[in-house]
């Protein structure tokens, strides 16, 4: 992982990663974590949602392109990579 996975995420966080890219199956993904958080002094709602799967072109764009087609107001982002999976470097979309 590169490091600035290190410092994104505290240990709790990063143990549950491990865990599900542990599990990580034949289908590519593992598991998607969705945490209700409340963010500002207007104490409104936010969800941090958590895509642990194989390394795919286009995955990330895709994924936030169907939460802001459904409303979604996307604050933040970050992608990390490990080593590729496949022979070919990706798996297909």
């Amino acid at each position: 992982m590169p490091p600035r996975y290190f410092t994104s995420f505290p240990p709790p966080r990063r143990e549950k990663h491990a865990e599900a890219l542990g599990n990580l199956g034949e289908d590519g993904l593992s598991a998607v974590f969705v945490e209700l958080e409340s963010a500002g002094q207007e104490a409104q709602a936010c969800a941090r949602v958590t895509v642990i799967a194989f390394d795919v072109p286009g995955l990330f764009a895709v994924l936030t392109g169907t939460m802001a087609v459904f409303g979604c107001e996307i604050y933040s982002g970050l992608s990390c990579t490990a080593v590729p999976q496949s022979a070919g470097g990706y798996r297909p979309l």
